[in-house]
C-alpha cells in the first residue's frame, strides 16, 4: 500500500484505490474513469501503512471503511492469491457483503458522490 499501482512511485499522494487491482493509485496516475473516493476514506488508507490493523479497527468512525477494506481483502486471497476457505465463502455470502448493499451502501459512504 506505498506503491502505485500505474507507475510503482513509492510513498506517493494517494488518489484512490484500485478493488479491481488491490491497490492505490497516485495522483499523477489517476485517470479519468477512475473512481475517486472520499478524503476520509483515503486518509483511513493511509493511516493503514503507518499502524497495524487491530488499532485501525479501533480508531475507525465509520464501519463502511472496514467493511469495503475486509471485501477487498478476501476478494485479493481468493482471485490473487489463489487462497479460498470455508470462512471466506461464509462472510461473503452474509447481506452485508451482497452487490446491493455494497453498491447502496458502502459506495455511496466511500465516494464523493456520497457527499
Amino acid at each position: 500500500m506505498n506503491q502505485c499501482l500505474r507507475c510503482k512511485r513509492t510513498n506517493p499522494i494517494i488518489k484512490t484505490f484500485s478493488f479491481n487491482d488491490f491497490g492505490i493509485i497516485c495522483h499523477n496516475c489517476f485517470q479519468e474513469n477512475d473512481t475517486e473516493y472520499s478524503y476520509e476514506f483515503i486518509s483511513f488508507l493511509k493511516k493503514i501503512n503507518d499502524n497495524n490493523i487491530a488499532y485501525m479497527i479501533e480508531q475507525v468512525n465509520n464501519s463502511s471503511f472496514l467493511i469495503a477494506l475486509l471485501y477487498a481483502l478476501i476478494t485479493y486471497y481468493q482471485k490473487v492469491l489463489g487462497i479460498d476457505n470455508n470462512l471466506f465463502s461464509f462472510l461473503l455470502n452474509k447481506k452485508i457483503f451482497s452487490k446491493e448493499n455494497l453498491l447502496n451502501n458502502t459506495y455511496s459512504v466511500l465516494t464523493k458522490a456520497g457527499k
